[in-house]
């Protein structure tokens, strides 16, 4: 008997095999922590009942960012967020900060998220881009990063990953 050739069935099984492959990379997409960043927060200013829904502006008063290879501060009074507040109660989040590094580098970092609570505690996640003309971080205008944050008592606190997929 020669070689056996693949049925259709035997082709199927083996494309269920690398969608399955696939799906389960899907299901745990490999990071690399960053920093984590903790923000102190002003108390929100509230407009309430606009033609979009309820919006909280919260802007950052001060914070820090620690990580390996990446430290600093929150750039005081040059970080909002923009929150809008959902009919289902989540919160839409999109932030504007300046952070500067230990080593004087300015770094925009944008993000847009969703807030939600589970079991009585508010659970933040966040997808951040970066902006930033130093060299010695440039490598951080070609990343996608994911944050997961829980507010603190002055503010809120995110660990930040970048996405290695």
């Amino acid at each position: 008997m020669g070689a056996k050739s693949f049925t259709n069935l035997d082709q199927q099984i083996v494309k269920n095999a690398s969608i399955a492959g696939i799906i389960s990379m899907l299901d745990s997409i490999p990071v690399k922590f960053l920093f984590r960043i903790e923000a102190e927060v002003a108390p929100p200013i509230s407009v309430v009942g606009g033609p979009n829904g309820d919006r909280m502006i919260v802007p950052a008063q001060a914070g820090q960012f620690s990580g390996s290879g990446l430290s600093g501060k929150i750039v005081p009074g040059a970080g909002v967020e923009w929150a809008s507040v959902r009919p289902d109660g989540s919160i839409k989040a999109d932030v504007r900060l300046v952070l500067e590094t230990d080593d004087g580098a300015s770094i925009l970092m944008t993000y847009n998220g969703i807030a939600n609570t589970v079991d009585d505690s508010l659970k933040v996640t966040i997808a951040p881009l970066f902006e930033t003309g130093a060299e010695s971080y440039s490598w951080l205008n070609g990343i996608q990063a994911v944050g997961l944050g829980t507010p603190t008592e002055t503010g809120i606190s995110y660990d930040i990953y970048q996405l290695m997929a």
